[in-house]
């Protein structure tokens, strides 16, 4: 399961002191404890003092995550998957989170993944999510 944290906690920014930071992550875990917990052993290291609130949480369930690992931005794409049975089509409405530096970047990613389904891209916007932890990049 993948679930996304908003975190507030104090950070040193560069040589100034440190800042309180508002920042938002998408970790997956097993159930909610187990999110915040590796969400938390990643963070105490970056954190001024221990003192990091989980301010919200929230399962979220993208159809795919692409070119996530250490992304400069992360986007989300909101697409139709069109399936035809018979005369009668149906469409699913879901998203993608992509890593990309800008906008456009974005929508090509999405669109190049979306090849291979029948599929539509409504729409890509900039997230406030700082960075993505899956299994396999942890």
């Amino acid at each position: 399961m993948l679930f996304e944290i908003k975190v507030r906690y104090s950070k040193q920014t560069g040589e100034d002191n440190p800042a309180i930071v508002k920042e938002v992550y998408v970790i997956e875990g097993e159930n909610f404890g187990d999110a915040e917990s590796k969400l938390l052993k990643i963070l105490i290291p970056e954190s001024f003092g221990n003192d990091i609130d989980i301010v919200a949480m929230k399962k979220v369930a993208p159809f795919d995550i692409v070119d996530c690992v250490a992304p400069e931005k992360v986007f989300k794409c909101k697409c139709v998957l069109i399936t035809i049975d018979g005369e009668k089509e149906s469409r699913k409405p879901v998203f993608l989170y992509v890593g990309a530096s800008d906008l456009e970047l974005a929508r090509k990613a999405a669109s190049q993944y979306l090849k291979s389904y029948d599929s539509e891209l409504l729409s890509v916007e900039e997230t406030k999510i700082v960075d993505v932890y899956r299994r396999e990049n942890e």
